[in-house]
Order: structure tokens, then sequence, then C-alpha cells
């Protein structure tokens, strides 16, 4: 076949032609497209030929690059929820970068935090409106609900468990039932929010909260709405 022509058959070699005879070749009395139309014609079931010579004049693409392309972009997509996919550390993978718990502990100081404890002193300040001639009220209590407690330092006046009782420190976390403190000893204790009295003093003022009705996270605290009445820590 030249280089020019696109057909799908080409005649045979002039040697092979010239050996014909020989080799009991006969010419074909159709053309290619002629015979294969008949060889359609006796081996397809009849209600299937029209669709079959439809073929003929229809362009079909032997590779179909969309598909290519959709594949290879659902691969990507599995590949990146299986990376961002939460999976916990394990404790080597902790140790090695330095984020347990025992680490946090020995590399914690309870100097590191005394700047922390100013800074809230004069936020409860403000947020109070403490003055030298504030007399307190039940609207700065409603506030003092509401408040921040990350670096206030406190006392534990009352608590079901007598092991809590005259424990000082600044409260470095707060999660929903409980107040994580770093005492000066540079341990860090976690004290349950319910069944316990905290105490702690700005200016003249001394506080007292009572941790039953403090047990929900900081920012939902923030915005609820707190009834004055009676709990059980006060019997």
């Amino acid at each position: 076949m030249s280089k020019g022509d696109s057909a799908a058959s080409s005649e045979l070699p002039e040697f092979v032609l010239r050996d014909s005879e020989a080799l009991g070749l006969k010419p074909l009395k159709e053309t290619p497209s002629g015979f294969v139309s008949a060889f359609v014609d006796s081996h397809v079931h009849r209600n299937k030929r029209r669709s079959v010579h439809a073929l003929e004049t229809k362009r079909l693409l032997l590779f179909d690059p969309r598909k290519r392309d959709r594949r290879k972009r659902g691969e990507e997509g599995s590949a990146k929820r299986t990376s961002c996919a939460y999976r916990p550390l394990s404790s080597r993978e902790k140790k090695r970068r330095k984020t347990n718990d025992a680490f946090l502990r020995e590399c914690t100081r309870y100097d590191d935090f005394v700047p922390l404890h100013k800074l809230w002193l004069q936020y409860m300040k403000d947020l109070l409106e403490i003055r030298s001639d504030s007399k307190g009220g039940g609207q700065m209590l409603s506030k003092l609900a509401k408040a921040d407690f990350h670096g206030c330092k406190m006392t534990v006046s009352k608590s079901k468990c007598p092991h809590y009782v005259g424990l000082t420190g600044i409260i470095i976390m707060e999660t929903q039932n409980t107040f994580k403190v770093i005492t000066k000893e540079n341990t860090i204790k976690v004290v349950p929010k319910s069944g316990s009295v905290f105490a702690f003093c700005i200016d003249t003022f001394l506080f007292n909260l009572h941790g039953s009705q403090l047990c929900y996270r900081a920012a939902e605290r923030s915005a609820r709405k707190f009834k004055l009445k009676p709990t059980k820590d006060d019997v």
C-alpha cells in the first residue's frame, strides 16, 4: 500500500498476481465494500442489518480521551479523600511530633501563664465595668456567667471530692465538663465542674462560681441566657 493510500485494502502485488493461477487464487467479482455487505447480509439477522449497515458511514473512536480524563479525575478525588480522611496519631507519632500529654506537662510552666492571667484581669475589669465605686449586682453576675475563664486564677473552695478542695491555679483549658488548671508546682490538674465551687478575686471583689451551672462549652455559654436559681452546690 502506498503512503498516500488510505483505503482499508489494496491490490495484491504484481508477483502474487503473476503466480495467482499456481497459487489457486481467484479474482473477486465484487469490490471490498460489496463483499462486506454481502458478508453482513449472510451472517447477521435481518432485524439487525439496518443498524449494522449504518456503521459504514459512522465514525468510531477507538480511544475516547474524555473517558480517560473522567477516570483520572476520579482517581485524584479518591486519593484526595483518602489523604484527608481523619486518622488519629499513634503514640509513637505523638512522641516524634512532641504533641503527647506527657511532653506538654514537661514543657508547660506556671510562669508562662502569669502574663495571660494579667491580661485576663484587665479583660474582666472591662467586661464587668469594675471601678472603685462599683457595687456589683445581677447584671454583673449575668456577664460573669458568659465570660471566658482562660487565664483565670481560681481556687476550689468546695467539691464533692475532698482531694480538689484548696487547689489553686490558672485555667489553661476549658471543656464542657472540666477545667484544666496549672499550679505553681508546674503540675496540670483536671477539675470537674459538676459538684465544685470555684472562687477568684478581681480587685476587692470575691466571686464564687458554681461549676454545675457552667457545664457548657465556652462558645455555647457565651450565647446562653442564665437564670438566677439555687443549685445543689449551695446545700
